[in-house]
């Protein structure tokens, strides 16, 4: 170990970000012996973070990594295992404290990282999803650090490892991420939660009953036959007398879910419990929560729905005004906390009462009531106990079917097909994919992914329920990244928008004037130049950029004039589910300057009459996946009463896009509705070569380097891959 060297200069990376600069600590000197000195690091870290604790999670973590680096440089020069025990402990209570901060800001990705970071000894890294994993943990620490010789680490331990225990295993719940390290610390995290619930220490208890909750449901979720101790500990803590309040509540509301169910404690009875016992104490969504799962049946959801909703519009607006109507963190704040409203949802479609189903989600999502969807929906639930579900107002079919089989068999198929690593949440025994870098082929000259996604939602099964239902818009309450609407295009002959903004659309405008811009893709400059003389010829205004770089402010300004129409963009789009806010279209060379959605969003279209965004770029179309309807990603934000916005699932074709993008033109330029042109665009990629070649000269005749390529070129389509035809979205 190295002597008389004082703190700023072991930690120099630390000391560079620090917002506590004049702090004593850093002219110390680094004494390992002396157990103070490690108090005094924690407390300027604790102080630290502290400081930046209201800050983004991206700036919270760039400090975090500069103290990381700190201690991964130091560590190799120290030989005393004592004192290495206490640089672990530095390291995990950073760690900790930063996946809890992440976690609490909506930031999964980061989340993991750190959980990672927390009980291994490897330098900062951000994971990569889908590649292979190889860390070398070290789970014992936890029961180590709360043991410990050193009063300093002993003393801050209970608390930062039952804090730890609760990140991780409401990450795992949630994400279904780092279940290896879940089951490798699982025996000491029951220990210890019960041991943090008995705490004569009313925060602790509290800390330890919050652990416990998260715990338990990720527990539920791998269908376990015994019910785990830390559920009677639960129990226990909330029949004692003397028990925190806080901690109490927090039992009631985990037993008033299927946890209760499990533990043989129902869960309406610990609703009501927490409504009448814990009223006082319950903030934000929990009122609204315990109020759902109060409900037992669908006619009980109608009765109540009045009071539910009430509460919902008390929730929104106290929540909105915390987060300064900042939508992406709106969107995703509520994505996270849908599961606990969810139930409601389903319930209502499940009575029939689909309008009511979606201004209930209207209102969770923060649409203004003037502005909320009035216009009918065809409600589709899949994966349900019953089977898959198709609802109008009034009017439910189940379709019965073996639904884990089906949601297996569908995540397969995607993750095959666009090489991604999705998990099935509820089923801790499917395999994690790891990603190849490439789309998988088709299997056995069958296509998968379609048959798949077919059997999910029991096309076959309800096509003459679905054939009704064509004037009609898609509202499902549980993404799914499937192509549901090509596919029943191609077999049924049908097509949906898709509700993402919970808006009610106004008409569409006449196209009197349209912005066509390209940049990136190969092909993109000739479907730019071809929709352009399409619609010139029908005697539309268009402004014409191709393969043109734009600068942020340039491309906002040409979003924000309203006297366009249309406006028509052929780029890269990118989306990363880890990181769905950082959604973007990359608008130029410059990498580090792309037209972010958060920017785009701060720029409301505006009518009159409802204008269309043709986002015509890979991932446009794509959203996060989970228990929430699709709502966060570029197009489903960009979505509203005044813009519709037509755009792709996943990555698709150069070759597939232009004609895509064509397909679309033709029926535009003749009037038709901006929803049928989608579908005709749809019809337009499944077709071979001739039949494509003779669509596009019968009515484009005029557009010759367009059919030249289309003619001559490596277009081909494969009419059994879905993957090639079935990107297309329409969000309204």
């Amino acid at each position: 170990m190295i002597k008389n060297i004082l703190a700023g200069n072991v930690f120099p990376a630390w000391r560079s970000v620090t917002a506590k600069p004049s702090a004593s600590v850093w002219a110390q000197e680094v004494n390992w012996d002396d157990e103070s000195f490690l108090g005094r690091l924690l407390e300027l870290l604790e102080d630290e973070l502290e400081a930046r604790w209201r800050h983004p999670p991206d700036e919270v973590t760039a400090f975090g990594v500069a103290v990381l680096k700190d201690l991964v440089d130091h560590a190799p020069f120290i030989i005393v295992p004592e004192h290495y025990a206490q640089l672990s402990f530095l390291r995990f209570f950073l760690a900790g404290r930063l996946a809890e901060h992440c976690q609490m800001y909506g930031q999964p990705s980061l989340t993991c990282d750190w959980l990672l970071c927390a009980l291994s000894d490897r330098p900062w890294a951000l994971v990569e999803p889908g590649h292979p994993l190889e860390v070398d943990y070290y789970p014992g620490r936890l029961r180590q650090f709360v043991i410990s010789a050193v009063p300093v680490i002993r003393g801050s331990a209970q608390w930062a490892v039952t804090s730890f225990i609760h990140s991780l295993y409401y990450y795992s719940w949630k994400s279904g991420g780092l279940r290896e390290l879940a089951e490798m610390v699982l025996e000491d995290a029951q220990s210890l939660v019960c041991s943090a619930m008995k705490s004569s220490d009313a925060p602790i208890a509290t800390r330890g009953v919050e652990a416990a909750s998260a715990l338990a449901t990720w527990w539920l979720q791998s269908e376990r036959p015994k019910v785990p101790d830390v559920v009677r500990g639960m129990a226990e803590l909330h029949g004692r007398s003397g028990a925190p309040e806080e901690a109490r509540k927090i039992v009631a509301m985990t037993l008033a879910t299927s946890v209760g169910d499990r533990a043989g404690q129902p869960r309406v009875e610990w609703a009501r419990r927490a409504l009448t016992e814990h009223g006082a104490l319950l903030t934000q969504h929990e009122r609204l929560q315990m109020l759902v799962a109060s409900c037992t049946t669908p006619d009980e959801m109608a009765e109540k729905y009045d009071e539910v909703m009430a509460a919902v519009e008390q929730y929104t607006s106290d929540c909105d005004d915390c987060l300064s109507g900042d939508r992406v963190d709106i969107a995703f704040r509520r994505i996270q906390l849908f599961d606990a409203f969810a139930p409601f949802v389903v319930g209502l479609v499940r009575g029939g009462h689909c309008s009511e189903a979606v201004t209930a989600t209207a209102a969770w999502f923060s649409v203004p009531v003037e502005r909320r969807r009035k216009s009918s929906v065809l409600a589709v639930l899949a994966g349900l106990e019953e089977g898959v579900m198709y609802a109008v107002d009034g009017n439910t079919v189940a379709i019965p079917h073996d639904s884990g089989a089906a949601i297996r068999r569908l995540v397969d198929a995607v993750n095959h097909a666009y090489d991604t690593n999705i998990v099935v949440r509820d089923d801790h025994a499917f395999p994690s994919r790891a990603k190849t870098g490439r789309p998988g082929e088709r299997v056995r000259c069958t296509d998968e992914l379609a048959e798949a996604t077919a059997a999910y939602y029991e096309l076959d099964r309800a096509a003459e329920e679905i054939t009704r239902t064509q004037a009609l818009a898609i509202f499902q309450p549980h993404t799914v990244q499937a192509p549901l609407v090509p596919l029943a295009r191609s077999r049924l002959g049908v097509a949906w928008p898709t509700i993402t903004s919970f808006e009610e659309p106004e008409a569409d405008r006449a196209i009197r004037r349209a912005l066509i811009w390209s940049y990136g893709p190969y092909l993109s400059g000739h479907e730019a130049r071809a929709v352009a003389e399409i619609l010139k010829k029908a005697g539309v205004e268009c402004e014409v950029m191709t393969d043109k770089e734009l600068t942020p402010d340039e491309f906002l300004r040409f979003y924000t004039d309203r006297s366009f129409d249309l406006v028509w963009v052929s780029a890269h789009g990118m989306f990363d589910p880890r990181e769905p806010h950082r959604a973007h279209i990359q608008i130029s060379s410059d990498q580090s300057r792309p037209m972010h959605l958060t920017e785009l969003i701060r720029h409301p279209v505006r009518g009159p009459g409802r204008r269309l965004l043709f986002l015509n770029v890979c991932l446009g179309a794509s959203v996060l996946v989970t228990e929430a309807p699709p709502k966060l990603g570029l197009a489903a934000m960009l979505a509203s009463a005044e813009q519709a916005v037509v755009s792709h699932i996943v990555e698709v074709s150069g070759f597939i896009a232009p004609l895509f993008g064509v397909g679309a033109a033709i029926p535009l330029a003749r009037g038709d509705s901006f929803f049928a042109a989608f579908s005709h665009a749809l019809d337009a990629v499944r077709l071979e070569r001739p039949a494509a070649v003779e669509r596009v000269r019968h009515a484009a005749p005029q557009c010759a380097e367009f059919l030249d390529w289309l003619q001559n070129g490596t277009y081909v389509v494969d009419p059994n891959n879905i993957r090639t035809w079935g990107t297309g979205a329409f969000y309204e």
